[in-house]
C-alpha cells in the first residue's frame, strides 16, 4: 500500500492502536504491520500516493473480527469513512 508521507502518523496510529497490529518494521520510507498470525501489510510512504478521493477507487482491506460492532465503532471514531457497497 502507498500512503503520502504526511499520513505516516495516522497510519501508524490506526494499525497499531485501533487494529492492534504490531509494527515489525518502521522507517521513514516503509512500515510493516503484522495482521493476525499469517499476514503482513507493508505501507510505503511516497509523494506519489493517490489522493483521498482517488484512493476510494482502489482496493480495500477487509478484516474479520469476533466483535465487528466494537471494531466498527473504533474505526469510525478514529475518523475512517464507512464505505457503502
Amino acid at each position: 500500500m502507498i500512503a503520502h508521507p504526511a499520513e505516516r502518523e495516522g497510519v501508524r496510529k490506526f494499525y497499531k492502536e485501533v487494529l492492534g497490529c504490531p509494527a515489525t518494521r518502521e522507517s521513514e520510507r516503509i512500515d510493516i504491520f503484522r495482521i493476525g498470525t499469517n499476514f503482513s501489510l507493508g505501507v510505503v510512504y511516497d509523494d506519489s500516493a493517490l489522493s483521498a478521493t482517488d484512493g476510494l477507487k482502489s482496493i480495500w482491506l477487509e478484516i474479520r473480527t469476533p466483535e465487528p460492532e466494537v471494531l466498527k465503532a473504533k474505526t469510525l471514531e478514529f475518523g475512517i469513512k464507512e464505505i457503502q457497497f
